[in-house]
């Protein structure tokens, strides 16, 4: 028991940060995608030699980065 819990003081932070980390980063990486390539627009086009591609939409010019602006708290600056 005594073996278990010392093995814990450092396993177990280690393993919340490393999954804090990933669930943090999911939605960002998902909308830096989305940033670069566009929307989906669920069509799918087949040209002559016979590859399929996804259609996508662009997105808005006059506000490209909106997805990816994140709102800071206040009193923080930038770095």
């Amino acid at each position: 028991m005594t073996w278990g819990v010392r093995a814990g003081m450092f396993v177990v932070p280690a393993a919340a940060f490393v999954a804090t980390r990933r669930i943090r980063r999911g939605p960002r990486s998902r909308e830096g995608g989305l940033v670069a390539h566009g929307r989906a627009t669920g069509v799918v086009k087949r040209p002559p030699y016979g590859e399929c591609a996804e259609v996508r939409r662009p997105l808005d010019r006059a506000r490209p980065h909106t997805p990816t602006a994140h709102e800071r708290p206040r009193g923080t600056r930038r770095p």
